[in-house]
């Protein structure tokens, strides 16, 4: 375990030091809007697993071919098809927010699926609001990724600029110089060549 340890060695490079500081920085500035976008989703969990639960759940039935596994009754719905009641698997809010997060997430695992007219309107404001949900986290990403993402190319090109006169400097050999830095038109402006 404490072999692995030895990986974040690889950090004390300073092109690699400021590619993850950049990381860092994209995510401190992105913080406060995605812990926004988490509260809104937990509520959004509360409201869509309640009314799942409303749509799917409320029911009760005493009936004799319930009783023998459920001896206090249970909440029923209809069939997929209709015709006959079965056990809502509905059973609780809080167990909504299971068939929520696999349902807004596009996984829909298929274990817990709606079968009344409201239950499945419901979801599809779900489907609906996990695009929205999934869209949110990457725009604001991308936009603070846009933000640093110019300083950080201008901060690596002035490091593979040290690092090519720091070679010249020791040999002046062609192979020593990265291959991302060739000569301008004269030798005190190398020019950057990306691709």
């Amino acid at each position: 375990v404490l072999r692995l340890v030895r990986v974040f060695r690889v950090m004390k490079v300073p092109k690699l030091r400021s590619c993850a500081e950049m990381f860092i920085d994209v995510g401190l500035d992105a913080l406060p809007a995605l812990l926004i976008l988490l509260l809104m989703s937990a509520l959004t969990a509360i409201f869509f697993a309640s009314c799942i639960y409303y749509a799917e759940g409320t029911q009760y039935s005493v009936d004799a071919e319930w009783l023998e596994d459920h001896p206090y009754g249970v909440y029923v719905r209809p069939s997929s098809y209709g015709y006959t009641p079965e056990v809502s698997p509905f059973r609780s809010i809080p167990y909504g927010f299971w068939w929520f997060f696999t349902t807004a997430t596009t996984v829909g695992y298929g274990d817990d699926y709606p079968t009344t007219l409201p239950g499945r309107l419901v979801a599809v404001l779900v489907f609906a609001t996990g695009i929205i949900l999934l869209a949110m986290p990457i725009t604001i990403l991308g936009g603070s990724f846009s933000r640093y993402y110019e300083d950080w190319v201008k901060e690596f090109g002035e490091l593979v600029l040290e690092s090519a006169a720091v070679n010249e400097g020791r040999s002046s050999n062609d192979a020593d110089v990265p291959a991302c830095v060739e000569a301008g038109e004269d030798s005190k402006s190398p020019k950057m060549a990306w691709g």
